[in-house]
C-alpha cells in the first residue's frame, strides 16, 4: 500500500504495571507464543504497508530482542522497511498519554523525509486481525484529515478514559467525549489514520498549546478538522488492565474466536523458537487448554494457557490460569485464576486461588 507509513506507539499502562515493570508493554507475552506487538505489526505487513516504525520509549531491550531485524515479518532494516524509533523520556511526564506527540517530535526528521500521504497510528495494546486497505480507501474517499477506527459499544467494555462518540452519515462524528455516556454508540479502538501534513501541523501546535496528547487535540478541534470514523466489525480487544489481559487470553480458548484471529491467509507472525513438541505424560489430564512447545505436563490442566517450556509436576492442577514461559509448578500444587509471569517457581502442595475479576499475579522469577 503506497504512500502510507505505519507507526506503533509505546504507551505504558499503569494498570498493567505488575506485568510490564521489567519489560516494554509492546512485548507483553500473550496466548502461549505471541507478544502484543505481533498483532499490529502483522496487520500492517499484511496490509502491504511498506514503511513501519516502532516507538521504543523505555525498556527497549526486550523489544529489540523480539523484533530483531523484522525478518519474521518479512521486513528488513537494510531496506528501511522497519525502523525502531526513539521515544521521549517519561521522567517528570506525569500525564499518561495514548499518543504522545513528544515521541513524534523526537522523530520529526523521519516524517519530514518520508513524503507519505498518510500515517497509520496504532497502540500495541490491541488484539485484532485487520486489513487496513479498506480503512485507507475510506479515509481518502472522504478526503479526511483524520479517520478514527471505532467499534460499536458492547456491554462490559466501558473505560472511563477512553474516547467515545456518535457517528452520522459518511462516517461523520456528531458527538465526541471522554468516558461513556448513555447516548454514545461507538468506542475508539486505539487506531487512527491521519494525513501527514495534519500530523506535522498538530506537532507544531502542541508546544504553543501545552498539549501533547494527539487524541485531545483531535477531540478539541474535530469541528474545524475533517474528522471521520471508520467502524471495525471484527474481533478486537483492548488490553489496558490485568483483567483485560487475563480475560482475553482465556477467551481465545474458544476455537471460533481463535480461528478468526489465527486462521486464513493473513497470518499473525511472531518470533520463531525451535522447541520439541509439548510432552503429555500418562498422568496428565488436559481439557480446553493451549499448551505451547517444550512444555511437560504431568497433572491436570483445565481452561488454561500454558506458554513454552513450562514444567508441571504430577498431582498438580492448573485451572483458569495463564502460565508464562519457563515456569515450574510443583507436585500437588493447585492454581486457579492465576497469572504466573516468566520463570516463576512454585513448590509442592501450594494452593493459589484468585477470582475471574481479580486473578493472583506472580511476578517474574518469583519463588514460592
Amino acid at each position: 500500500m503506497k504512500n502510507v507509513m505505519g507507526i506503533i506507539v509505546n504507551n505504558p499502562c499503569k494498570e498493567l504495571a505488575a506485568l510490564t515493570e521489567h519489560r516494554n508493554p509492546l512485548t507483553l507475552p500473550f496466548f502461549a507464543r505471541y507478544r502484543l506487538v505481533d498483532f499490529e505489526l502483522s496487520n500492517m505487513v499484511n496490509s502491504d504497508i511498506g514503511k513501519i516504525g516502532v516507538i521504543a520509549s523505555d525498556k527497549y531491550r526486550s523489544l529489540l530482542d523480539h523484533v530483531g531485524t523484522g525478518q519474521e515479518w518479512g521486513l528488513s532494516r537494510k531496506s528501511q522497511s522497519m525502523v525502531i524509533l526513539q521515544g521521549s523520556r517519561r521522567v517528570g511526564d506525569v500525564k499518561q498519554r495514548d499518543i504522545n506527540l513528544m515521541d513524534f517530535e523526537k522523530n520529526a526528521m523521519v516524517f519530514e523525509r518520508n513524503k507519505v500521504d498518510d500515517v497509520l497510528i496504532a497502540a500495541p495494546s490491541i488484539v485484532s486481525k485487520a486489513d487496513y486497505r479498506e480503512l485507507v480507501a475510506a479515509h481518502r474517499g472522504w478526503g479526511a484529515d483524520v479517520t478514527l477506527v471505532a467499534t460499536e459499544m458492547q456491554m462490559g467494555e466501558k473505560h472511563p478514559e477512553c474516547l467515545y462518540m456518535n457517528i452520522g452519515s459518511n462516517g461523520r462524528i456528531e458527538k465526541v467525549n471522554v468516558g461513556p455516556r448513555r447516548t454514545n454508540t461507538h468506542q475508539y479502538s486505539s487506531k487512527l489514520i491521519i494525513r501527514r501534513e495534519t500530523l506535522m501541523h498538530l506537532m507544531e501546535m502542541a508546544p504553543e498549546l501545552g498539549e501533547y496528547e494527539l487524541l485531545t487535540l483531535i477531540r478539541e478541534n474535530y469541528k474545524s478538522l475533517n474528522v471521520r470514523c471508520f467502524v471495525y466489525s471484527g474481533y478486537l480487544r483492548r488490553i489496558t488492565s490485568i483483567k483485560d489481559y487475563f480475560t482475553t487470553n482465556l477467551e481465545l480458548l474458544d476455537t471460533c474466536v481463535s480461528c478468526e484471529l489465527f486462521s486464513g491467509e493473513r497470518t499473525i507472525y511472531t518470533k520463531v523458537k525451535d522447541n520439541h513438541p509439548a510432552l503429555y505424560k500418562d498422568t496428565s489430564d488436559v481439557k480446553n487448554a493451549c499448551v505451547a512447545s517444550g512444555s511437560i505436563v504431568h497433572g491436570e490442566v483445565r481452561n488454561a494457557v500454558i506458554f513454552r517450556q513450562v514444567v508441571q509436576e504430577k498431582g498438580s492442577s492448573i485451572k483458569n490460569s495463564v502460565v508464562m514461559e519457563g515456569c515450574h509448578i510443583g507436585e500437588g500444587t493447585q492454581l486457579d485464576y492465576v497469572i504466573a509471569d516468566r520463570n516463576v517457581t512454585i513448590g509442592k502442595n501450594v494452593v493459589l486461588k484468585g477470582t475471574k475479576d481479580s486473578p493472583v499475579v506472580l511476578k517474574k522469577e518469583m519463588v514460592i
